[in-house]
């Protein structure tokens, strides 16, 4: 059986219903040369999570705050290392490392020693797959309907 129908497999495993709308996605550690299947179903945001919803996505919602995860993403950096990264410094700096912080995407190890937690990753790459321009058009489509 190839990767297509072990996740075939894998998705009729779950009993995800008819018409039920979800993301499937895979990822990679080359590194480690693990891989994983990850799913997420349209139906996990319950109508009382909305709040907390918006709240993930106004936290997503600034171009320092994806670019101080994407340093993070590459591991943990200090304040001063991110301000150059970033490109800011003093107390916007630190005010966007507390919103990222409030939705559990950053954490400070030791003092001003920060690191990206796995929910600050999977929004980061949430966000990437949102924007078209972050996936692979060099190869075409990727984003295709159709039988696997």
């Amino acid at each position: 059986m190839g990767i297509a129908g072990q996740i075939r497999h894998y998705l009729d495993s779950l009993g995800i219903m008819e018409g039920e709308k979800y993301i499937c996605h895979s990822v990679f550690n080359a590194e480690e040369k693990t891989a994983a299947v990850q799913v997420t179903w349209l139906g996990a945001i319950a109508e009382d999570d909305s709040l907390s919803t918006a709240r993930y996505c106004m936290a997503l919602g600034n171009e320092h705050r994806i670019k101080i995860l994407k340093a993070l993403a590459e591991g943990e950096r200090t304040a001063a290392q991110l301000a150059e990264l970033v490109g800011i410094e003093g107390g916007p700096l630190y005010h966007h490392l507390k919103e990222l912080a409030q939705a559990k995407f950053v954490q400070q190890r030791k003092r001003s020693c920060y690191q990206i937690t796995q929910a600050g990753l999977d929004a980061l790459l949430t966000v990437c797959a949102l924007n078209r321009r972050n996936t692979w058009e060099h190869k075409g489509e990727i984003w295709q309907e159709g039988e696997i």
